[in-house]
Protein backbone atom coordinates (compact mmCIF):
# COMPACT_ATOMS: atom_id res chain seq x y z
CA UNK A 1 0.00 0.00 0.00
CA UNK A 2 1.10 3.48 -0.89
CA UNK A 3 2.13 6.09 1.78
CA UNK A 4 0.94 9.38 0.99
CA UNK A 5 3.09 12.46 1.62
CA UNK A 6 1.91 16.15 0.87
CA UNK A 7 3.47 19.62 2.02
CA UNK A 8 1.35 21.99 3.06
CA UNK A 9 0.47 25.24 1.00
CA UNK A 10 -1.12 28.37 1.45
CA UNK A 11 -4.26 26.91 0.56
CA UNK A 12 -3.89 23.17 1.11
CA UNK A 13 -3.29 21.27 4.49
CA UNK A 14 0.05 19.27 5.00
CA UNK A 15 -1.42 15.68 4.70
CA UNK A 16 0.50 12.17 5.82
CA UNK A 17 -0.61 9.06 6.08
CA UNK A 18 1.27 5.75 7.11
CA UNK A 19 -0.47 2.90 6.03
CA UNK A 20 1.32 0.60 7.82
CA UNK A 21 1.58 2.13 11.25
CA UNK A 22 -2.30 3.03 10.82
CA UNK A 23 -1.69 7.07 11.03
CA UNK A 24 -3.18 9.70 9.32
CA UNK A 25 -2.55 13.46 10.04
CA UNK A 26 -3.86 16.58 8.64
CA UNK A 27 -2.58 19.90 9.83
CA UNK A 28 -2.83 23.12 8.72
CA UNK A 29 -5.16 25.51 6.24
CA UNK A 30 -8.10 23.92 4.12
CA UNK A 31 -9.09 26.16 1.78
CA UNK A 32 -7.86 24.32 -1.46
CA UNK A 33 -9.69 25.91 -4.55
CA UNK A 34 -10.57 22.62 -6.05
CA UNK A 35 -11.11 20.22 -2.95
CA UNK A 36 -11.53 17.33 -4.80
CA UNK A 37 -8.29 17.31 -6.21
CA UNK A 38 -6.63 17.58 -2.79
CA UNK A 39 -9.30 15.06 -0.51
CA UNK A 40 -9.77 12.59 -3.63
CA UNK A 41 -6.35 10.96 -3.91
CA UNK A 42 -6.63 10.48 0.12
CA UNK A 43 -9.92 9.04 0.40
CA UNK A 44 -8.83 6.49 -2.22
CA UNK A 45 -5.82 5.55 0.14
CA UNK A 46 -8.52 5.50 3.09
CA UNK A 47 -10.25 3.23 1.14
CA UNK A 48 -8.09 0.73 0.38
CA UNK A 49 -6.40 1.19 3.84
CA UNK A 50 -9.76 0.04 5.27
CA UNK A 51 -9.90 -3.57 3.27
CA UNK A 52 -6.89 -4.40 5.97
CA UNK A 53 -6.48 -1.66 8.24
CA UNK A 54 -3.54 -1.61 10.71
CA UNK A 55 -4.35 -3.47 14.41
CA UNK A 56 -4.83 0.37 15.54
CA UNK A 57 -5.87 3.23 13.48
CA UNK A 58 -4.66 6.88 14.44
CA UNK A 59 -6.69 9.62 13.04
CA UNK A 60 -4.45 13.59 14.14
CA UNK A 61 -6.25 16.64 12.55
CA UNK A 62 -4.66 20.02 13.54
CA UNK A 63 -6.53 22.44 11.70
CA UNK A 64 -5.52 26.61 11.95
CA UNK A 65 -8.87 26.69 9.68
CA UNK A 66 -10.66 24.86 7.38
CA UNK A 67 -13.11 25.68 4.74
CA UNK A 68 -16.66 24.18 4.67
CA UNK A 69 -15.86 21.96 1.10
CA UNK A 70 -12.49 20.38 3.11
CA UNK A 71 -15.05 19.81 6.64
CA UNK A 72 -17.35 17.78 4.12
CA UNK A 73 -14.60 15.95 2.93
CA UNK A 74 -12.83 15.43 6.25
CA UNK A 75 -16.27 13.62 7.55
CA UNK A 76 -16.41 11.75 4.19
CA UNK A 77 -12.99 10.18 5.36
CA UNK A 78 -13.89 9.81 9.06
CA UNK A 79 -16.82 7.90 7.87
CA UNK A 80 -14.36 5.29 6.36
CA UNK A 81 -12.63 5.22 9.77
CA UNK A 82 -15.93 5.19 11.45
CA UNK A 83 -17.23 1.53 9.30
CA UNK A 84 -13.97 -0.11 10.54
CA UNK A 85 -14.78 1.02 14.67
CA UNK A 86 -18.20 0.18 14.27
CA UNK A 87 -18.63 -2.95 12.15
CA UNK A 88 -15.35 -4.55 12.71
CA UNK A 89 -14.30 -3.20 15.81
CA UNK A 90 -11.12 -1.87 14.82
CA UNK A 91 -9.37 0.55 17.32
CA UNK A 92 -9.61 3.91 15.77
CA UNK A 93 -8.09 7.07 17.66
CA UNK A 94 -9.58 10.17 16.37
CA UNK A 95 -7.91 13.18 17.90
CA UNK A 96 -9.25 17.09 16.99
CA UNK A 97 -6.91 19.33 18.07
CA UNK A 98 -8.19 23.09 18.00
CA UNK A 99 -7.43 26.99 19.03
CA UNK A 100 -9.87 28.88 18.52
CA UNK A 101 -13.78 28.47 18.67
CA UNK A 102 -14.37 28.30 14.77
CA UNK A 103 -12.12 25.17 14.90
CA UNK A 104 -13.63 23.68 17.95
CA UNK A 105 -17.38 23.74 16.15
CA UNK A 106 -15.67 22.18 13.74
CA UNK A 107 -14.74 19.36 16.20
CA UNK A 108 -18.00 19.47 17.57
CA UNK A 109 -19.70 19.07 14.48
CA UNK A 110 -17.66 16.17 13.41
CA UNK A 111 -18.11 14.53 17.08
CA UNK A 112 -21.90 14.61 16.97
CA UNK A 113 -22.75 13.48 13.73
CA UNK A 114 -19.86 10.28 13.21
CA UNK A 115 -20.60 7.43 15.66
CA UNK A 116 -16.70 7.07 16.44
CA UNK A 117 -14.93 8.76 19.79
CA UNK A 118 -13.48 12.01 18.75
CA UNK A 119 -11.40 13.65 21.49
CA UNK A 120 -11.39 17.24 21.09
CA UNK A 121 -8.07 18.74 22.46
CA UNK A 122 -7.15 22.17 22.97
CA UNK A 123 -3.47 23.67 21.75
CA UNK A 124 -4.44 27.43 22.72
Amino acid sequence: MDDMQKVATKTSPAISFDSEAGLLVIEGHSIPENPIDLFQPLMEEVVKYCEKPAAKSTVELRFDYCNTSSVKWIFHILEKFERIYVYDKQAVDIKFFYSDENTLEMGKYLQINLAIPIDLINIS
